[in-house]
C-alpha cells in the first residue's frame, strides 16, 4: 500500500497526454476479482475456487454465457458523478460478492458524511480523501491502517456483465459511484475482491475477528455482549 501518489506534474503529463491512469498493483483483470498471484495462484484457495464457481453460475444464465469485462466506470455515461450533495445509505447495494457486513458497515457511516467526503476547507481524514484527479481515473482514499491513517490509491476500472451493463458487485441505487470505489479499495487493502472478509486470517491471526469498523474510521471500539 506504499505506492507513491500522482503529483501534479504526473497529473497534467495525463492531460497532456490525453492518458488515464491505470493501477498496475490491482489491475483490472481475475487476478483482482479472485486475489490471485500474478501467476494465477487463489491466495486463498477455498475462498477463491468458491467465487469462481458462483461467478460462474451467474454468467451462466439462461442458455448464455456472460463475460465480465472491467471498464472504467467514470467513462459509463449514467455513472457520472461520485457522489451528490447528499451521501446516503440508500444509495448503496450489495452485488455478487458476500460482504454484507461491509456494505452494513458502509450504509452505517454514511449517516456521518463527513467521514466519507470530509467537511469544506478542513483537512480531517476521511474515505474519500483526494479526487481531484478524478478526470484521469486516478483516486486517493484513506483508512485507519496498522495504528494509521494510510492512502490507498485506485483507479476507476470495476467490472461489468459485460452483455448486461451492469456492475458484478457493490452498486448504487442512485448512479453516484463512490460506492463502487470504496469496495474496490477496500478490496485492495485485503488483497482482491474475494478476501473482503480474510484479512484477519492473514494479518491478526490471534484476533477473533478484523476490526473493519476502525479501519474505516479510526475509531476505539466496545464490544457490548447480548445475552438472552
Amino acid at each position: 500500500l506504499n505506492q507513491k501518489r500522482l503529483t501534479k506534474n504526473e497529473y497534467y503529463d495525463y492531460k497532456k497526454q490525453n492518458k488515464k491512469y491505470t493501477d498496475d498493483l490491482f489491475p483490472p483483470n481475475d487476478t483482482s476479482i479472485y486475489s490471485q498471484t500474478p501467476t494465477g495462484e487463489f491466495r486463498d484457495q477455498k475462498s477463491g475456487q468458491k467465487l469462481k464457481e458462483s461467478l460462474d453460475s451467474l454468467l451462466k444464465k439462461d442458455s448464455k454465457i456472460y463475460k465480465i469485462e472491467w471498464e472504467r466506470i467514470s467513462d459509463r455515461p449514467y455513472f457520472n458523478k461520485i457522489y451528490n450533495e447528499k451521501i446516503s445509505h440508500e444509495q448503496i447495494e450489495q452485488g455478487s460478492l458476500g460482504d454484507c457486513y461491509l456494505i452494513s458497515l458502509m450504509a452505517s457511516i454514511s449517516h456521518f458524511p463527513d467521514l466519507i467526503i470530509g467537511k469544506k476547507d478542513v483537512d480531517t481524514p476521511h474515505i474519500l480523501y483526494n479526487y481531484d484527479f478524478w478526470d484521469i481515473g486516478y483516486y486517493e482514499l484513506m483508512f485507519f491502517i496498522d495504528g494509521e491513517f494510510k492512502i490507498v490509491i485506485i483507479d476507476d476500472f470495476i467490472p461489468f456483465v459485460k452483455e448486461k451493463g451492469i456492475t458484478i458487485f457493490a452498486n448504487s441505487s442512485e448512479n453516484y459511484f463512490w460506492v463502487n470505489l470504496v469496495e474496490k479499495a477496500y478490496s485492495k487493502i485485503c488483497g482482491g475482491y474475494t478476501s473482503v472478509d480474510l484479512i484477519s486470517k492473514s494479518e491478526n491471526k490471534n484476533k477473533e475477528s478484523y476490526d473493519h469498523f476502525q479501519i474505516f474510521t479510526g475509531f476505539k471500539y466496545e464490544k457490548f455482549p447480548f445475552y438472552d
